[in-house]
Order: C-alpha cells, then sequence, then structure tokens
C-alpha cells in the first residue's frame, strides 16, 4: 500500500489535471467549431429537426413534409419556406397539445413523436405561470454524454 505524502497527492492531482487538460481543449475546440459555423449548424439542425416532427399532427398541420420536399437538400431554401410559412407560437398556443400528451398518453403524435418523449418536466415558473415540456430521448443522451466527459 502505497503511503500518502505531499509527492504523491502531487502526482495524483497532476495526473488529474492532464486529463481533464485534455477534454477541456477538446470541448474548446466544438465550440470554436460551432460558433463559427453557427449559421451553417442551425440551418442543418433545422432540416434535422423538420424530417423527424414532419409526420406529427403540429408537422402535418404546418405542411414540413411538403417543405422539405421543396427545398430539394437546400438548407437556405428550407430556412425560407420554413420562415415564411410556420408562425412563432407561444406556449399558450401549443398548451392543449402539451396537456393532451401528458394527460392522455396519446398513442399519436402530436408536437413530437411519442415514441421520442422520455419524461416531461416543468419550469418553475418564476417569471409567470409554470410550462411543461417535453424532453426528447436523444437530448437526454447528450446532456448525459455531457455531465461524463
Amino acid at each position: 500500500m502505497m503511503a500518502w505524502n505531499h509527492d504523491n497527492a502531487t502526482a495524483l492531482y497532476q495526473l488529474w489535471f492532464d486529463q481533464q487538460l485534455t477534454k477541456w481543449a477538446r470541448t474548446h475546440e466544438e465550440i470554436k467549431h460551432l460558433t463559427k459555423n453557427t449559421y451553417l449548424t442551425n440551418k442543418q439542425q433545422l432540416r434535422i429537426v423538420l424530417t423527424e416532427l414532419k409526420d406529427t399532427v403540429v408537422g402535418q398541420m404546418h405542411h414540413l413534409n411538403d417543405m422539405l420536399r421543396l427545398s430539394d437538400g437546400n438548407d437556405d431554401r428550407l430556412v425560407t419556406l420554413f420562415t415564411s410559412s410556420v408562425p412563432v407560437s407561444t406556449y399558450k398556443q401549443i398548451e392543449d397539445y402539451v396537456n393532451q400528451m401528458i394527460n392522455n398518453k396519446l398513442e399519436f403524435d402530436l408536437l413530437i413523436p411519442s415514441d421520442k418523449v422520455l419524461l416531461y418536466a416543468e419550469t418553475t415558473g418564476t417569471t409567470s405561470k409554470s410550462k411543461r415540456f417535453a424532453v426528447h430521448k436523444q437530448g437526454m443522451r447528450i446532456i448525459q454524454t455531457q455531465m461524463n466527459d
């Protein structure tokens, strides 16, 4: 068994610090890449999100499948179609859908595909009435990965 002394503690701390420094450097590079390419990243993410939501009730209501088809793989065209066709919504406008998804455990997809919902969370309501929202399975996996790094 190793006796703990100042030199051992210093060596252990240095090892931990070197590992953290490598992780921090990698994270810094990822953030730098994302911030340099935010517009491109957001356009690509819009396509991913709309593809996932196209078969939901709200997706059908806003003709997301048609938008994806009409954009023909052009992300700039998709942004134009989306921003000109889908109005900004308030929580009040979607609250009934959220409540139906939570209370009725509906089998069909209203706002997001029901098989993608991990759980429902609620805000504290510090600025107004509390709001409930779905936590996406993929979003939780990303959070857990970041916490484990």
